[in-house]
């Protein structure tokens, strides 16, 4: 049985957006299944601004605002830590559960993120892909609700 959610992670993961959130709880769910001590969220959804600030502070280290998946929900930091850093076996197993789940692994960019773990695509497909699902949902509550009042009528 895994760890219970502390009220900082339950906080970080709500705010992911909804299609992020079951993919971090799965991760997290796979990492310490496996083993690895502990699974912190350490970043979740981020502003605008803020990641503007990183990118200025760190330069190559952070992406700007205009490609980050952390602007838009769909990226989280985690990490291990618990008195000392996280030892590099767990960072692998950390790589694997996420690319077995179909996420992309920071541990895989030129400029290494190892707590890094974001959902496949690019920022606009995503969008695109949240925007096509909203309308399929409606369309689906629409089409129920029709067929519901079709079949109460005598």
């Amino acid at each position: 049985m895994t760890p219970p959610l502390s009220d900082l992670d339950l906080r970080i993961v709500a705010s992911l957006d909804p299609l992020a959130q079951p993919f971090a709880l799965l991760h997290r769910d796979a990492c310490l299944r496996l083993g690895m001590p502990h699974y912190y969220f350490t970043q979740g959804a981020r502003s605008d601004e803020y990641q503007s600030y990183l990118d200025k502070k760190l330069g190559a280290g952070a992406a700007s605002a205009k490609v980050s998946k952390h602007v838009v929900g769909m990226a989280w930091d985690a990490n291990n830590w618990d008195a000392k850093p996280i030892a590099s076996h767990w960072w692998s197993v950390f790589g694997q559960e996420a690319e077995r789940l179909g996420l992309v692994w920071g541990g895989r960019f030129a400029s290494k993120d190892l707590g890094h773990v974001e959902m496949p695509a690019s920022r606009k497909e995503l969008e695109s892909y949240r925007a096509v699902t909203v309308t399929a949902l409606a369309l689906l509550v629409a089409g129920s609700v029709a067929l519901i009042a079709r079949a109460e009528k005598p």
